[in-house]
């Protein structure tokens, strides 16, 4: 893993991180992945032209993206699983071995990608803040069990399959409604 953060005049904010991870629960070959995000954000409320607006104590600005990942599948899904069984051979009742999962040998990682754009706002020297973000997160190749057709002798299989995209508005609002020696009242 490894992060990058810097900073021009505590007003203009740069970080960027990438992190490698491996997951022993997936198919050979397909374990490891980079996963890599990037922010940027601009202190507006530092600016010289906000100077004399003494009610704003908090005004920034961020944009950001990343790639997140999910294995999260029961261990040795890739390689199917072996039940045993007693059966007639004669007179004789024999343990036998069979596939009782069918193995996939391409299983990988679940990927969301999100980007995020936000404005964080403060007023009254924070007695009044919070923030406003607008993001889309689209996961793809997600880890689900696809069923199979009768002839094949299994019921269904783990695989990455389909995708799912998310976007909406958060919003939030923090007040500090009193604030005296005996009492503090945030909502």
């Amino acid at each position: 893993m490894g992060r990058v953060n810097y900073s021009l005049r505590d007003r203009y904010l740069f970080t960027a991180s990438a992190r490698y991870d491996g997951s022993s629960r997936l198919a050979s070959g397909h374990k490891w992945v980079l996963f890599p995000s990037m922010a940027l954000a601009w202190r507006v409320s530092e600016e010289n032209f906000l100077n004399e607006v003494e009610e704003l104590s908090n005004l920034k600005i961020r944009l950001g993206y990343g790639i997140t990942g999910n294995s999260s599948i029961d261990p040795y899904k890739t390689q199917g699983s072996l039940e045993y069984n007693w059966y007639n051979y004669g007179d004789t009742g024999v343990l036998s071995f069979y596939q009782k999962e069918m193995p996939n040998v391409y299983l990988s990682w679940e990927r969301t990608a999100q980007w995020n754009l936000g404005v964080d706002f403060g007023f009254f020297n924070g007695r009044i803040g919070g923030a406003v973000d607008m993001y889309q997160q689209e996961t793809r190749d997600l880890l689900m069990e696809r069923q199979l057709p009768v002839v094949s002798g299994f019921p269904n299989v783990m695989s990455n399959i389909g995708r799912v995209r998310n976007k909406g508005i958060e919003v939030t609002v923090n007040t500090i409604l009193v604030d005296s020696r005996k009492l503090r009242w945030s909502t």
